[in-house]
C-alpha cells in the first residue's frame, strides 16, 4: 500500500523481461524518451480485497505491479546473483526450487528519486486492463555476465531439447490516451 496504491496489495510473484543483445538496448517493456534498457522486473501484486489473481484481473485495481528496468554495467547485483544461482537448479519447466540464500528484494529496486506511474493492461494476453504501473525511472545496474546467464536459460520438458528465453519481452504499445504522471518520491523512500 501506499503511493498510487490505495488499497493493500500482495506480492504474488517476480519475473523479469530482457534481450539477447544489450548493445541493441532491447529487454525492457517500457522507455522513457524512446530509451529501452537490457531488461525490466516486474514485481506483480495482487489486491488484498480479490483474494486471487483471477479475481484480481476483474477489476481495474486488482493489480499493482513495480517495474525496474535492469542496465548492463560493471556491478553484478548481489541479489540477482542469488536468483541466478537457484535457477541453475530448475533445468526443467515446472521444477521449483527453494534458494539457499534469503533475497532482499529492497534492493532489486533502485534508491530512484522519481517513478511512473499509469493505469494500464498486463503485459501478456488477453491484456486485461487491470494494472496499476508503477515504474521507476532509474534502472539498476547487472552486469553483462548476468544478462548472459538469463540468456541462457531454456524453456523445456524432461528430455525434450530446450528453447532460450532470451528476447522475451513485448515490443513497446502505444500509449493512446493513457496519463503517465512522473511522480517524486518523498525523502522517506519508495513507494512501496
Amino acid at each position: 500500500s501506499g503511493g498510487p496504491l490505495k488499497a493493500v496489495f500482495t506480492l504474488d510473484h517476480i519475473h523479469c523481461h530482457w534481450g539477447e543483445n544489450h548493445e541493441l538496448g532491447n529487454g525492457s517493456e517500457h522507455a522513457v524518451d524512446g530509451k529501452k534498457y537490457e531488461g525490466e522486473l516486474h514485481f506483480s501484486h495482487i489486491n488484498n480485497k480479490y483474494g486471487s489473481l483471477s479475481k484480481a484481473m476483474d477489476h481495474e485495481d486488482g493489480v499493482g505491479v513495480l517495474a525496474v528496468f535492469l542496465k548492463v554495467g560493471t556491478k553484478a547485483n548481489p541479489e540477482l546473483t542469488k536468483i541466478l544461482e537457484g535457477l541453475k537448479h530448475c533445468e526443467f519447466r515446472g521444477k521449483s526450487f527453494v534458494l539457499e540464500d534469503k533475497v532482499d528484494i529492497v534492493k532489486l529496486i533502485p534508491q530512484s528519486s522519481f517513478y511512473f506511474v499509469y493505469q494500464g493492461s498486463l503485459a501478456r494476453p488477453p491484456c486485461i486492463e487491470c494494472v496499476v504501473w508503477i515504474v521507476f525511472k532509474d534502472p539498476i545496474e547487472i552486469s553483462q555476465s548476468q544478462l548472459d546467464a538469463l540468456n541462457e536459460l531454456q524453456n523445456h520438458r524432461r528430455r525434450q531439447e530446450g528453447i532460450k528465453i532470451s528476447n522475451n519481452y513485448r515490443p513497446l504499445c502505444e500509449r493512446g490516451s493513457r496519463e503517465i504522471l512522473l511522480v517524486k518520491v518523498p525523502k522517506k523512500g519508495c513507494p512501496c
